[in-house]
Formats: C-alpha cells, structure tokens, sequence
C-alpha cells in the first residue's frame, strides 16, 4: 500500500491545491487528481510513506497426522516457499495449549511441491488423541500457524462394564476386549470368597452377556473377568 498525502490537505477540504502552499520537507511531487465536492481539483503530492504487505513464505498444498504401532508419522506439502527457514511441529492433547517437539529445516525458496515428513515416537498409548500444527518461520523470525490436524484416538480394549449397578435380578458384563480368546467371570464376596465362575468365549471388540445375580445376598460383591490377555475386575452393588 503505497500513502500519497496532499501537502496542503489539512483534513477539512479535498480541493486545496498543494501548488501553493509553500510546503517543505517533502520528497519528489506527484500529480494526481480526485474527485472532491461534484468537481475536480488537480494538485501536487508527495509520497510519505510505505506500507508493503509482505507475502506469507509458505503456501501448504496439505497437512496430515497418521498412527501407526504407537507412533506418529506426520506428512506435509509445500507449493510455493520464499524465504522460508524451519517448520516448528507443535503437539497438543487438547488442541488448545500446544508445545513443540521438533523441528523440520525448510528448503528456502521454491515453486514446485515439496514433500516433508516428521515422526512422533511418544504416542503410545493408543487411545489418546493428539492434535498437531505447524510453525512455519521464516529467515526474518517472522512466522505463521498452519492449520491444526487431529490423531484420533483408537477404542480403547480390554474394558468392563457393569448395569444395571446395583442390580436386583441380572447383570450384564460389557466387554471390549483387545483379541479373540476364552475368559473365567467370577463373582467374588467382599470377604474374597468366591461364590461361583462361568467359561466364556469372546470375540475382538465388544462382548456382551448376562449373569444371574437374584438369588445372591445383598451386598458388595466384585466380578472378575480373566483371560490370556485380560484381567479386570468391577465393583457390583446387590440389592433386594
């Protein structure tokens, strides 16, 4: 954006003409006319500042987050680059408050796309969700935010759940077990005796059966679920 003030403009009038205002200090003169109450008024001018919009250095064609075996490989495409210095990878798990894990030297100056990858090795635990962004700087310091991408979680295994709870009559386990495989449920007493046990086949992801509670003593009782791979335990309630 380029200013252009008329010398003999005092911000009440657009038809002052500068020709005569005996105005100094100024640099080269321009002539240049507008349009100011129905007529218009040819006037001398100076160029007292500049204002560049100064381009961003990095246009982005894409920007993605994939898992896999508890890392993080992150992937993204420049078109155009000017001046460009590093990628700053930020990390979030509320993808509000973010805090850098690395960085990605940036190729400087380019026309054509330019692939860059980055790995996130501290994503292990499977169900937690991530988001990411990129700080893109330039070599001034000057820098700008990418868009924010988002690493969703997976189902979360091997968890239990019981209803109702407290029950008076039957229960029903909720299982999401993490692979295909035999399991023992066993009613416990809250003294640790316990009162009986059933065999169950389950299957990858969520399982569900029902236990036969009504003719057990109301109580505290605690149900637990044992396999290969599991063993978790739930507190049941036992009322009338």
């Amino acid at each position: 954006m380029v200013k252009i003030v008329h010398p003999g403009f005092s911000g009440t009038s657009a038809s002052v003409d500068a020709a005569g205002s005996g105005a100094s200090g100024l640099g080269t003169d321009f002539v240049a006319s507008w349009q100011g109450a129905g007529s218009v008024t040819n006037g001398n001018f100076a160029i007292t500042s500049f204002t560049f919009q100064t381009p961003m250095p990095v246009k982005l064609f894409d920007f993605t987050a994939n898992r896999n075996e508890g890392k993080a490989s992150l992937q993204w495409t420049t078109v155009t680059e000017t001046n460009s210095d590093r990628f700053m990878i930020e990390r979030s798990i509320d993808g509000k408050k973010f805090n850098s894990i690395g960085s990605v030297k940036a190729s400087g100056n380019s026309s054509g796309k330019v692939n860059y990858t980055f790995p996130d090795n501290d994503v292990a635990n499977p169900s937690q969700t991530f988001f990411y962004r990129l700080k893109v700087v330039d070599v001034d310091g000057k820098y700008e935010y990418s868009q924010i991408v988002r690493l969703a979680g997976a189902a979360s295994f091997n968890t239990l759940n019981i209803y109702p709870n407290p029950a008076s009559s039957v229960v029903t386990l909720s299982l999401n077990a993490g692979k295909k495989e035999q399991v023992s449920c066993t009613i416990i007493s809250i003294e640790g005796k316990s009162i009986r046990s059933v065999i169950k086949n389950i299957e990858k992801g969520v399982n569900s059966f029902n236990i036969d509670v009504s003719d057990l003593p109301p109580g505290v009782y605690i149900i637990k679920v044992n396999g290969e791979m599991i063993s978790l335990q739930q507190r049941l309630v036992k009322n009338q």
